[in-house]
């Protein structure tokens, strides 16, 4: 299973360090983690980090325009040779151990299943709260939403994603919030057989800390993150951002 870390900002790439710290204490340092990215972080990559620079282009204000996130993403999707890929943004950050055994079932009922553009794997946030169950594999029910029920069926949340039909989904041009609605859209209205599905329990506990803000206080929710988390997280959180939510369930 290849693991895609995408940053395509400047504003988040502070960000790599804390997922990178949750992300091999809780999933494990003995994964590789592609980290596309718009440049090098300034520390050291963990041993399991392979760096992909992103191709370059204008900086507007200092960094790369929001606009550019899908013609990235398509560039990176052409760069995979694997089937399928498992995704995460730098502000998804994992706050509890992954059974990999059950992400790895579920690699292979997905890998099995070709239609499925998306399988959801983060806890909290994705189609499996408004979904039904529409079968089982080896434990795990496998759930989806009616066509009718509106859900975004591309939501940028930990997931797997079959690279060739996400490929088929997105156009140049677009920011990370056209883009899931541009996409859901696509499905509906051209590939009524793609499929974004999701399982029951979810595999990953994760916190989108950030909310995709970049604009003052800035808050980071750490809502949720073990204390002894908590202590190792703020050292890496950059003056001009606020931890929010410390101690809170």
């Amino acid at each position: 299973m290849k693991v895609v870390l995408f940053c395509g900002t400047l504003k988040y790439l502070w960000a790599v360090r804390p997922f990178l710290y949750l992300f091999n204490k809780y999933w494990g340092a003995g994964t590789t983690v592609l980290l596309f990215s718009v440049a090098k972080p300034e520390w050291e990559l963990p041993s399991n980090v392979e760096l992909i620079l992103l191709p370059d282009s204008e900086l507007v204000d200092g960094d790369r325009h929001v606009s550019l996130f899908t013609d990235d993403h398509l560039w990176f999707l052409e760069q995979l040779n694997d089937e399928l890929f498992i995704y995460f943004l730098p502000d998804h950050w994992i706050v509890a151990p992954v059974d990999l055994e059950r992400v790895e079932t579920l690699y292979r009922y997905t890998l099995a299943t070709p239609l499925i553009v998306r399988m959801n794997l983060g806890y909290r946030i994705g189609v499996s709260r408004l979904a039904e169950k529409v079968g089982s594999f080896e434990g795990l029910d496998i759930t989806e939403c009616a066509p009718d029920r509106g859900e975004l069926k591309i939501s940028l949340t930990p997931c797997f994603f079959r690279t060739k039909l996400l490929h088929d989904l997105l156009k140049p041009g677009q920011d990370p919030w056209r883009a899931e609605s541009y996409a859901t859209r696509m499905i509906h209205d051209m590939h009524p057989t793609y499929r974004s599905v999701a399982s029951r329990p979810e595999l990953v506990d994760f916190w989108d800390v950030c909310g995709h803000t970049d604009q003052p206080p800035r808050p980071v929710r750490l809502r949720g993150f073990p204390l002894e988390d908590v202590e190792a997280l703020l050292p890496m959180i950059p003056a001009g951002w606020s931890a929010v939510g410390i101690g809170e369930p």
